[in-house]
């Protein structure tokens, strides 16, 4: 019952003791069906997720189906509601069997880690291609592949070994052409050439990484023209900022989407309520005025 209503959790905590603290928004593993990874070799070898998610592509299209239509009636002209995934095929890996564990695969036996991919890419597909049918315009794609300061893995790994498990995975999106939005935490920029090049119309940037303006700026210089950007302020300004500077960060922002017109505001990042406050508040009023000239 603790599952989000849409998406793939029950597949990733499969087997998996978990827990929550009162503030956090996602369930955390404490303890995962093997200790080493020794283990974890036996472990894949009886393990395949696709046995997890035994469903039709029909009947998770009827469920999909369902929450969009209600929630589009719901919210009608205000927004336009868009398909999520969030476990597209990292996060998967991360959550079931952890981020160091997919490291020492990734190096000691990549065969045995490209084999998990292929099978949860199966799963994974299966959701994407029952959310094309289910008449959304956009959809976003989730898949943490980053720390603050750059990815997890190589360039090159992610290109020889996600690429095209990726391109798998969205080509029921793509193939339709539904907007496909890509978001992940931390600093992916070095990624964003070849997550285009298989697909992707464009972009949620994180507040984690806390990209100076310049970041911002050479980044809609490079891809604003023609791509979609869903974009936060700036962490230290919302969090410590004065009066003024929340100002200028905020005209800042306004005067950047003007000059971009896909660039999406996609809220405060955590920080100082009054700060956010002012933020909003000259956000709203000066959008409003460009949405009349």
């Amino acid at each position: 019952e603790d599952f989000p209503f849409t998406d793939a959790f029950h597949v990733a905590y499969k087997n998996l003791r978990l827990r929550r603290t009162e503030s956090a928004s996602q369930l955390w593993v404490v303890e995962r069906p093997f200790k080493n990874y020794g283990e974890l070799l036996s472990y894949l070898k009886n393990y395949d997720p696709r046995e997890d998610e035994p469903r039709s592509t029909y009947e998770i299209t009827d469920e999909y189906r369902k929450i969009f239509q209600e929630y589009q009636e719901l919210l009608d002209e205000t927004t336009l509601y868009a398909g999520e995934f969030y476990l597209t095929l990292f996060t998967y890996l991360d959550i079931h069997i952890g981020l160091q564990m997919v490291a020492r695969l990734a190096r000691q036996n990549p065969d045995a880690l490209d084999e998990l991919i292929s099978k949860y890419a199966q799963v994974a597909r299966k959701h994407v291609e029952a959310w094309s049918n289910t008449g959304i315009k956009i959809f976003v794609s989730h898949d943490d592949i980053a720390w603050r300061d750059g990815l997890f893995f190589p360039v090159e790994w992610y290109r020889k070994h996600v690429a095209q498990w990726w391109k798998y995975i969205w080509e029921p999106i793509t193939d339709k052409n539904i907007k496909l939005i890509y978001v992940s935490d931390g600093d992916y920029r070095n990624l964003m050439e070849d997550l285009i090049k298989i697909g992707v119309d464009g972009f949620h940037i994180e507040w984690d990484p806390r990209f100076s303006r310049k970041n911002v700026e050479n980044l809609m210089k490079k891809y604003g023209g023609d791509k979609i950007f869903l974009l936060h302020p700036n962490y230290e300004v919302l969090s410590r900022g004065s009066n003024s500077e929340v100002e200028e960060e905020a005209r800042w922002f306004i005067s950047l989407s003007r000059n971009y017109p896909s660039i999406f505001f996609s809220g405060t990042p955590p920080g100082n309520p009054k700060n956010e406050e002012m933020f909003l508040k000259i956000w709203f009023s000066e959008r409003h005025e460009r949405n009349h000239t």
